[in-house]
């Protein structure tokens, strides 16, 4: 993903923000919310498969999905720093786009 290679792009005090325990912490909750996510719309398409009704699973990834996208996108903005609001990164646009989720 972009914000990890960013991370170990951008350098602050001689080394790379991903080193930087906070910035690892938050990287690491970025991508176990996207797993999270991924895994109910998962159980809810396994459910499907199987013919069961599938709508309680398909509503907690549906949610979860969009919370999870702004968190991330909010995080992704971080790490990015005052980079995050400049419209040449990627990052600024998911930032408004998560929004409409």
């Amino acid at each position: 993903m972009r914000h990890q290679k960013y991370s170990i792009e951008r350098k602050t005090m001689g080394k790379p923000i991903f080193l930087h325990q906070a910035v690892n912490f938050m990287l690491a909750d970025m991508a176990m919310r996207y797993e999270l996510a991924k895994l109910a719309v998962w159980r809810s398409c396994a459910d499907y498969d199987e013919g069961r009704r599938n709508t309680y699973y398909a509503s907690i990834g549906k949610l979860y999905g969009a919370i999870a996208a702004n968190k991330n996108a909010s995080d992704a903005v971080q790490v990015f720093g005052g980079n995050g609001f400049n419209k040449d990164y990627p990052v600024e646009k998911l930032m408004r786009d998560a929004k409409i989720f």
